[in-house]
C-alpha cells in the first residue's frame, strides 16, 4: 500500500468512532507509526509503505474505532507543551490539571528555591510542568502504582529532569517521611464518586486505571489522607493545592478549614465548575 492509501483506509476505519476528527487522528497514526508526516504525505503519497509498517497502522485504527486512547496506541501526549511518555497502567494527563499547575506556580513565583512534592504524581506531570515555570525549585513526584511509576522515571529521564521519583503510598503516615519539609504540595489525586460513574467516557473506564480516578468516602479519602499525612511536613505558611472534582468545593473548603489551614481558595475552569482547591499553612503552626 502508498502512503495515501493506507492513510484514507485508516481514516474510513476511524470514521464511525471519530466523525469529523477521522482524518486528523489518521494523520496522527500515520506520523506516529509510520513516520509519514503531514507534508511527506503530501509530497510523497504515492510512495509504499513498508508492510510491517501498514499493518500496525491499520490495526491501531481498529483499536482505536474500539475506544482504545489514542495516547496509548502513539505512547505520547502533550501537556503544557511538554512531551511526556504514557501508556496502560497511567492516567492521560489532562487539561483540567493546567489549572492546578497555574495556581501552584503563582504561588511559588518569588519564593527563593522553595521545595514542592507533587503527590499520586502519575506521569509526573504536574512537577514537571512547574519546573519549566519555576527552575530555581527542588522537586519531589510521589507514585505508588508500579506501571505509573514506569512512566514517571522515564519522563524524567527523557527531559532530562531534576524532579526527584519516590515510590510511596500517600495515605500512609510514614511515606510523609521521605520528603523534606516543603513549600508546596501539589495533588491532582483520585477524587470521582462512585456515583459519578455513569457521567463517564466508556473509553475512559474501559482502558483508564481506575485507581487513579475513583476514590472512596465520596471521592474525599484521598484529600483526608494527603491532610492528615503530609500537613505535618509542610513548612508554615506552606501551601496545598489539590485539583477537584466540579462540585467538591464545599467539602474541601470544610475540610481545609477543620485542619486549620487559612487562606482557602476555590477557582473554577473555564467552564465554571470547582477545579482547583489552594489553602495555607498558618504561621505558628
Amino acid at each position: 500500500m502508498t502512503k495515501k492509501e493506507v492513510f484514507f483506509a485508516a481514516k474510513e476505519i476511524l470514521q464511525p468512532f471519530c466523525g469529523e476528527y477521522a482524518a486528523q487522528e489518521a494523520r496522527f497514526l500515520l506520523e506516529f507509526l509510520c513516520g509519514c508526516d503531514h507534508t511527506d504525505l503530501l509530497l510523497h503519497g504515492e510512495e509504499p509503505v513498508a508492510e510491517e509498517q501498514g499493518n500496525r497502522l491499520l490495526s491501531a485504527a481498529h483499536k482505536r474505532a474500539r475506544g482504545y486512547p489514542l495516547q496509548y496506541l502513539t505512547g505520547r501526549t502533550l501537556f503544557l507543551g511538554i512531551p511526556l511518555f504514557v501508556g496502560e497502567g497511567v492516567l492521560i494527563p489532562r487539561s483540567d490539571t493546567e489549572f492546578a499547575v497555574m495556581r501552584a506556580v503563582e504561588l511559588m513565583r518569588g519564593r527563593p528555591h522553595p521545595v514542592v512534592a507533587d503527590l499520586c504524581s502519575g506521569t509526573g506531570c504536574i512537577a514537571l510542568a512547574m519546573e519549566q515555570e519555576v527552575p530555581d525549585a527542588d522537586y519531589y513526584a510521589v507514585e505508588w502504582e508500579p506501571k505509573a511509576c514506569f512512566y514517571l522515571e522515564k519522563n524524567i529521564g527523557s527531559l532530562r529532569s531534576g524532579v526527584r521519583a519516590i515510590r510511596a503510598d500517600v495515605t500512609v503516615r510514614k511515606s510523609a517521611a521521605f520528603l523534606p519539609e516543603c513549600d508546596l504540595i501539589v495533588s491532582n489525586p483520585p477524587y470521582i464518586r462512585e456515583g459519578e460513574r455513569g457521567l463517564m467516557g466508556k473509553d475512559v473506564l474501559a482502558y483508564e486505571p481506575e485507581s487513579a480516578l475513583f476514590a472512596g468516602e465520596n471521592g474525599m479519602y484521598f484529600y483526608r489522607k494527603i491532610i492528615e499525612n503530609f500537613l505535618p511536613v509542610l513548612k508554615p505558611e506552606g501551601y496545598f493545592v489539590f485539583e477537584i472534582g466540579f462540585s467538591q468545593g464545599k467539602e474541601i473548603q470544610e475540610l481545609l478549614a477543620d485542619s486549620g489551614m487559612d487562606e482557602i481558595r476555590i477557582e473554577q475552569d473555564f467552564s465554571g465548575n470547582d477545579r482547583v482547591a489552594s489553602a495555607r499553612k498558618r504561621g505558628n503552626r
